[in-house]
């Protein structure tokens, strides 16, 4: 009989690289997420991987126990995917495959967008296997676990690491003036790891985390949009600074008629956008970005 798990995708509103240094961010699960189904079976596991097309992207054999890729379309993924299991069952000495089977994981956006291809992975080989899936992140891609927390989110949340431990907070932060924010793709995508070794190597003064837990928090206590686009403005021109870095807004859309913020790692992935105008979709797609996504369309 199969089993079936879920994980959601994810946005970081407001706490980007500041949240590993222990900043309260505020995060949101999207509506676009990942699947995977395991049916045990006889013989050896057979992975097949789906795109949001329902196109199989990826497809290999393992050993159900040294979990070593046998064949595979795809040797870096396979490779990645032995990691992981690898990674389970060090976590969990008491857990292992008894047969093969076959496993089967549907994407439901597009891996360019950024809104976790491999964090939703994590969790839902985490739900598998039972074990936790903040321990799994940090012996396979690493990272502050903010996307972790989303996977299994029901809502918007506070993210915070206290002594290397993730708190998780419920919020409610659903805007009166939500049918004016949408989330642009910005046509490429950022190498997190990079960002962040980038980010690490600049001189962080010691206000820095305490005011980025402020505006996170006056973010969702926002009463209107022009209250919530000064507040954006703030949180970008000071992450700014410390990345040496020049805005979105400034750098590319100086005439955008409301405020612009950059999310996760800047440079790629999507960006938010706070328009005083009434439908900003014809603007970015004048300016080449047709991925524009109301703010209900793309939070839960």
């Amino acid at each position: 009989m199969h089993r079936s798990f879920y994980a959601s995708g994810k946005l970081l509103i407001s706490g980007e690289y500041a949240v590993l240094d222990g900043a309260q961010a505020l995060a949101c699960p999207t509506r676009f997420g990942q699947s995977l189904q395991y049916t045990p079976g006889e013989g050896m596991l057979h992975w097949k991987s789906f795109d949001a097309q329902k196109k199989l992207w990826f497809e290999g054999t393992f050993d159900p126990h040294s979990f070593q890729p046998i064949h595979s379309s795809q040797e870096d993924v396979a490779l990645r995917l032995e990691q992981i299991l690898r990674a389970v069952a060090a976590l969990d000495s008491q857990w292992k495959l008894s047969c093969g089977g076959i496993v089967e994981c549907h994407l439901e956006f597009d891996p360019q967008w950024g809104l976790g291809t491999s964090s939703t992975l994590i969790s839902l080989i985490a739900q598998w296997t039972e074990v936790d899936p903040y321990r799994l992140l940090a012996q396979t891609f690493g990272g502050s676990g903010y996307d972790i927390a989303c996977a299994q989110a029901k809502g918007p949340l506070f993210y915070q690491l206290q002594q290397g431990n993730a708190s998780v907070e419920k919020v409610h932060f659903n805007p009166s003036f939500k049918d004016h924010l949408y989330f642009v793709y910005s046509n490429q995508k950022q190498n997190s790891r990079q960002a962040m070794k980038h980010y690490k190597n600049q001189k962080i003064p010691s206000h820095f985390i305490d005011t980025i837990t402020e505006l996170s928090q006056n973010l969702i206590q926002a009463r209107d949009q022009e209250a919530f686009n000064s507040l954006l403005k703030a949180h970008e021109k000071l992450l700014g600074e410390i990345l040496q870095q020049t805005p979105i807004q400034e750098a590319f859309f100086p005439d955008f008629d409301g405020q612009l913020k950059s999310l996760g790692a800047w440079g790629g992935d999507f960006f938010l956008a706070s328009s005083l105008s009434e439908n900003p979709e014809v603007y970015f797609q004048k300016k080449g970005y047709p991925v524009v996504i109301p703010f209900s369309d793309m939070l839960m």
